[in-house]
């Protein structure tokens, strides 16, 4: 994967239909390898080829598939195209290959030039390499092949050609296209991307799908683009109360007024919030201890606030708020900082919110002292510090309430039998006899 470098395949699409003008052929039913009206691919990543090398390919997967036990080497899958080749180099089964077939390029009808040639197969190659490492173009006919500008080159095959490339050698180049349309009025070998099968007589349509992405061999002299440089974001970091969001987070521009400047953090723009978490941290942790600014991770850096203030009382469960999205702001779960950007909410400011800031509440007086020695709540900074605060009074009433309880308890007590058993406990207006000694209870009549 080193090695490699980023290129764009063109990718071409085959539209296959029957020829209507055709002789029909016979039944070949019985046949063990029928023929078919249809291409086993529809797309062209490498070559797309008919005639006397797809014979060879149809032969060779034909026989593989009866026995696959004699493929099990790649020195014995070459002998058999070698011997596949000097077969059929004997018989010259396709050098008739023009008086059945007619082809057009980009509109053009170049069939002469394959009766001219006598061609026993034709090549679309949109890559250089062929067969194994062998180039068919010759780079000397015109244009260079390329896999990227929107062209397929055809190219005409003999049968003694076929061993040529092996040895440095290339076939006849017929044209370079955009489209091609291949008409043939007998059964012929086909093959897509090395899928070969026999194809009734058909009308083929081939032209330019797509491209796509893909990793090829670097060439030699080839150097990579340089690291492009990141740009980086100069942010500045704003903290916002739970008060302030509460009463102004339908007023975006109030709610950013109210906001306190923690400091600023230097950040790419395609960080994701997951990290810039970690750079308002180390920002909080840089002004929590006095250091001037540093580098911060691969994304940036930090520099303390303007304000002095004390922001190593933020409350560690802050979240960012999205000031961008709509007319609105929202907090952002931290589950799902992972999914977003920093640009996606924030501009220029970036916007945090303190669920519980001690800050404030020592700036506003939030806590004082009520009945009883208990503290009020006289804001709704935090859920969880009211419901505790609730507890707790709670707590003490019902501590109040039952010593009193206790306390008249043993009046009445006192007032139906001044002196009590040993075993007797007095509880409300009826006596329980309880086994002192035996539970080991103790139960206190005076506090």
């Amino acid at each position: 994967m080193g090695e490699a470098e980023p290129v764009m395949l063109d990718r071409w699409e085959l539209q296959v239909e029957k020829n209507p003008d055709a002789p029909p052929s016979g039944d070949d039913s019985g046949n063990q390898h029928p023929s078919r009206d249809t291409l086993p691919l529809s797309v062209v990543n490498n070559y797309f080829s008919f005639g006397v090398d797809a014979q060879i390919a149809l032969d060779f997967h034909e026989a593989r598939e009866a026995h696959p036990q004699k493929f099990n080497s790649r020195l014995r899958n070459k002998m058999f195209y070698g011997q596949a080749g000097g077969k059929d180099l004997l018989q010259r089964k396709w050098k008739d290959l023009s008086e059945f077939v007619t082809l057009e390029c980009d509109g053009k009808d170049i069939t002469a030039k394959l009766r001219e040639q006598k061609v026993h197969a034709v090549l679309f190659l949109n890559i250089p390499s062929y067969g194994g490492g062998t180039h068919p173009w010759n780079r000397a006919h015109g244009q260079e092949a390329a896999t990227d500008d929107g062209l397929i080159e055809v190219v005409g095959l003999k049968t003694y050609q076929l061993p040529l490339l092996q040895a440095g050698g290339h076939g006849t180049c017929l044209a370079q296209c955009r489209t091609a349309r291949i008409v043939t009025r007998r059964t012929i070998p086909v093959q897509v991307d090395g899928e070969a099968c026999r194809l009734n007589p058909s009308i083929i349509g081939l032209q330019l799908l797509n491209q796509a992405p893909v990793l090829a061999k670097r060439r030699a002299g080839f150097e990579p683009n340089p690291a492009p440089v990141v740009e980086q974001l100069k942010m500045q970091v704003k903290r916002i109360s739970m008060a302030d969001y509460e009463a102004n987070h339908y007023d975006k521009e109030n709610l950013q007024a109210s906001a306190t400047p923690l400091g600023s953090i230097s950040v790419s723009h395609d960080a994701v919030l997951e990290h810039v978490r970690k750079l308002v941290n180390h920002l909080l942790e840089q002004q929590a201890v006095g250091t001037s600014s540093s580098p911060v991770g691969p994304h940036g850096g930090g520099s303390p606030p303007t304000n002095g203030g004390d922001v190593d009382k933020l409350c560690p469960d802050w979240c960012f708020i999205d000031c961008c999205t709509a007319e609105r702001v929202f907090r952002v779960d931290s589950g799902q900082e992972h999914l977003h950007y920093i640009t996606d909410i924030s501009t220029d400011c970036l916007y945090i919110l303190d669920p519980v800031s001690s800050v404030d509440t020592e700036s506003h007086g939030l806590m004082e002292s009520g009945p009883n020695g208990a503290s009020n709540l006289l804001d709704d900074a935090g859920l969880e510090d009211m419901v505790n605060l609730a507890n707790s009074q709670l707590q003490q009433e019902l501590h109040h309430s039952n010593k009193m309880e206790r306390k008249n308890i043993v009046e009445k007590a006192e007032n139906v039998s001044p002196q009590p058993p040993e075993n007797v406990v007095a509880h409300d207006n009826f006596l329980l006899p309880i086994n002192v000694k035996r539970f080991g209870l103790f139960i206190p009549w005076f506090e």
